[in-house]
């Protein structure tokens, strides 16, 4: 029986455009969700960031490359982390799911509003999306650090939907990460669901902000994972 999991809104977008910054410079964002929730985003490159606050039940941390969950046991005395892209790879529901993957953009249109819109001190170009009657706006950019965080926060909401089975709730944001990259502008600054609040260079991080605490348990799945509870 897999554990109950909220999603929260980790999806997230981040950019650097400080010339005089190193090109892998760590940076602090802050994500809005549509609800009104934020999340904090420490982000050195794609093989680097952390999603949430380690504090929190449940946090993304791309270590090395690698992609982990990291989600803490129901009364709190344990963590555990997954490595999303193994585990995927040995379920049939991973068919598929390197991000974005199989999306069927049937019906999904986006139309230009010639103006561009300020977000976290980055200019992004503005499209009006139709997606069979449901429309919004989307500001995308083309610029590549942008793109970068863009595709690995993404791509850790499209895995995390699908290993807790619910890969309808992967669809709206593995569109939208394809539409954007169709565009030309694969960094979102602003989608259905997420906005970037804020984003400034941090002080430099040590690797151990990017590497797993050593008191928490690497397991394969599910099943393994509670099996460790005993």
């Amino acid at each position: 029986m897999k554990p109950l999991i909220t999603l929260t809104a980790l999806s997230v977008l981040s950019s650097v455009l400080l010339l005089s910054s190193p090109a892998f410079a760590d940076v602090q964002a802050v994500i809005e969700h549509s609800r009104g929730t934020s999340v904090e985003v420490s982000y050195r490159d794609e093989g680097h960031v952390k999603v949430g606050n380690p504090e929190e039940a449940l946090y993304y941390l791309t270590s090395d490359g690698k992609p982990y969950v990291v989600m803490a046991a129901a009364n709190g005395d344990k963590r555990f982390a997954m490595n999303m892209q193994e585990f995927l790879s040995r379920s049939s529901s991973g068919n598929g799911v390197e991000v974005p993957g199989k999306v069927d953009m049937n019906g999904v249109h986006a139309t230009p509003l010639d103006r561009t819109e300020d977000i976290g001190g980055i200019t992004g170009k503005v499209y009006r999306v139709e997606d069979f009657g449901h429309s919004w706006e989307l500001v995308v950019t083309d610029d590549a650090t942008v793109a970068g965080v863009t595709r690995a926060i993404y791509s850790a909401e499209i895995r995390m939907a699908h290993m807790a089975s619910q890969p309808m709730g992967a669809e709206p944001l593995a569109k939208e990460l394809k539409l954007a990259e169709s565009l030309g502008s694969p960094g979102i600054l602003r989608g259905q669901l997420y906005t970037l609040k804020s984003l400034q260079p941090a002080e430099a991080q040590a690797d151990d902000n990017y590497q797993l605490a050593k008191e928490i348990l690497v397991v394969r799945d599910w099943q393994e994972m509670m099996d460790s509870y005993h």
